[in-house]
């Protein structure tokens, strides 16, 4: 309310300041004792056509691409105060014999001028200012978009985190007991990505290679885990990996191959290829998948693949592609992003 007030009585000594411009101008044009009483009424006559083309005129016709019409009842109000200022001439003006407009033509004349500039000089600075505010009031909205988005996409991050936990725990858990020998290897592994998410990660871009190793981390990991029970195949094809790319985007993908393949049945396989091709980054994954899996298919993905849905909205609006093919034994998901 308090900021309400302040605005409204800065506009109300923005209009005063004008009309005080305007009134000591005219004073400087009405020498040679025009009176006082004449510069007012020659205000009051200018402040009728300026304050009804500022709130009837320009938000009828103006604002909504009505020109003929708008410039059409301007022009009617101008020659309407004009011929007004003549018919008054004969019972007020004419009492100030040798002033400069002492006749009715004359005060015509200078009406007519007077009101086509100031109502022009005031129309520029009102539409000014409001093009002023306009864009304040958008760069408002856009911070707080962008601050929503931020929060949203920080949210989205906080639940990732966990979720790899968790399964990548299991993974390490399973392999203590079936590879005690590789466990090592496959923690400090696990400790570069942890570094990656906590450190690397907490930013809208990272480049591509830092991502790619990311994943390469982690499919080493699954390799030792999976061995013997699982095909797995991953390949990449980069121009330059200092591209830029949104963290964290393409692990759910991949996590989900892992997640739904039938290691347990013969002939399970994952193919993982990424590669860059004019402009876009294209991940492909495609994992041979059990009954029990397909039978249930709305758990496919899960939370992360939730998440990773929604990111892509956020990040790359207009600028992604996702698709999802599911057959009988057969996951199969492309995800491509424009990133140049």
């Amino acid at each position: 309310m308090d900021k309400l007030v302040g605005i409204l009585k800065l506009r109300l000594l923005r209009h005063l300041v004008f009309w005080l411009i305007l009134i000591v101008f005219q004073d400087f044009l009405l020498i040679n004792n025009a009176g006082n009483i004449l510069n007012l009424l020659l205000v009051a006559l200018i402040a009728m056509v300026l304050y009804t083309n500022l709130f009837i005129l320009i938000p009828r016709f103006l604002k909504k691409a009505r020109y003929g019409k708008y410039f059409l009842a301007l022009g009617f109000i101008i020659l309407a105060i004009t011929t007004v200022s003549g018919v008054l001439h004969n019972k007020i003006f004419r009492l100030y014999e040798g002033a400069l407009l002492a006749n009715a033509y004359s005060l015509m004349l200078f009406v007519l001028t007077a009101t086509c500039l100031y109502t022009f000089v005031g129309s520029a600075l009102h539409l000014i200012l409001e093009w002023y505010h306009m864009r304040e009031m958008e760069k408002k909205v856009m911070q707080a978009e962008l601050s929503r988005t931020e929060a949203e996409l920080s949210a989205l991050k906080q639940q990732i985190n966990p979720h790899f936990l968790f399964n990548a725990l299991n993974s390490l858990y399973s392999m203590s007991i079936t590879d005690v020998d590789k466990t090592p290897e496959s923690i400090l592994r696990l400790s570069e990505m942890m570094r990656y998410m906590l450190y690397k990660s907490n930013v809208p871009m990272v480049d591509l290679q830092s991502e790619l190793q990311y994943l390469n981390n982690y499919l080493e990991i699954q390799k030792i885990r999976f061995e013997g029970k699982c095909d797995i195949h991953y390949q990449t094809a980069i121009k330059n990996e200092k591209s830029s790319v949104a963290p964290l985007l393409f692990i759910h993908f991949i996590e989900n191959c892992f997640k739904h393949v039938n290691y347990n049945e013969e002939e399970a396989y994952i193919d993982i290829t990424i590669r860059q091709y004019n402009g876009s980054i294209i991940m492909k994954t495609k994992n041979s998948m059990g009954i029990s899996s397909g039978d249930n298919p709305e758990k496919i993905g899960g939370i992360g693949l939730d998440n990773v849905q929604k990111r892509l909205n956020l990040i790359y609006p207009s600028k992604h592609q996702l698709l999802v093919k599911e057959e009988t034994n057969n996951f199969e998901v492309e995800l491509k992003l424009e990133i140049d």
